[in-house]
């Protein structure tokens, strides 16, 4: 009888213990589960945080590249603006030569010498440095060929200050019977040639072209301009 009552009081007891253990376990369980779920919602917190901040620093980084380049835009037109600005500057201060008059010595004869002076002038603002000529003389029925400038003598004059007129002699040449007779009969013309190199105050080099003919029994300063070879241009003289 007494063992049955201490059994019965132990068997009690470990029911009471274990349905107090179970009652534990899941007081832990449910405590894992609320501090499980608090982790995951600080987890995504801090993925949100670490997204926020990259955000932040790729829009930094376009905003930091939008600055970039529009500053490179602005100092590219600013540039473009003062490239202009200079080049307007040179285009209005620089010298401009072209010829203003030309005379014949005298009317071809046969076996006698002819020349052609030229008279340039520089309209511009600075002087004409180192200003070199190339000249040549035609007897032609029409047009004659372009001329190679490169391949001519050239005469060397130190300069063409503005506003002022240089006479320019070409070489002189002869004609012979049959030259003369086709001249005076109008079947060929007098044609004189002539290319200007010259340097500005800036250092770059510029170059004219000159074209004129003259007929049979024209006045010796009567010429007129031929329908090409009178140009402009930028460009250092041979062998220079």
């Amino acid at each position: 009888m007494a063992a049955t009552v201490i059994y019965t009081i132990v068997a009690a007891w470990t029911l009471i213990e274990i349905h107090s253990g179970s009652s534990d376990t899941h007081a832990l369980a449910e405590a894992a589960k609320t501090q499980a779920e608090k982790m995951g919602t600080m987890s995504d917190a801090a993925d949100k945080i670490k997204q926020a901040a990259e955000g932040m620093v790729t829009q930094e980084q376009r905003v930091a590249d939008n600055a970039k380049s529009s500053l490179e835009a602005s100092n590219k037109n600013s540039k473009a603006v003062l490239d202009s600005a200079i080049a307007a500057s040179r285009l209005e201060q620089r010298p401009w030569v072209y010829g203003v008059h030309f005379e014949l010595s005298a009317e071809p004869e046969k076996d006698k010498d002819v020349w052609i002076t030229g008279y340039l002038s520089n309209s511009g603002k600075t002087p004409a440095l180192e200003a070199r000529t190339a000249t040549q003389v035609f007897w032609w029925h029409a047009e004659p060929p372009e001329s190679n400038f490169d391949l001519l003598k050239v005469d060397i004059r130190n300069m063409i200050p503005p506003g002022n007129v240089v006479s320019e002699e070409s070489e002189h040449e002869r004609m012979n019977e049959r030259q003369i007779a086709a001249y005076q009969a109008n079947r060929s013309k007098l044609y004189f040639r002539m290319k200007v190199y010259y340097r500005d105050i800036f250092q770059q080099w510029h170059w004219t072209t000159v074209c004129m003919v003259h007929t049979y029994k024209q006045p010796l300063n009567s010429f007129t301009l031929c329908d090409h070879g009178n140009d402009v241009g930028e460009g250092q003289p041979p062998n220079h």
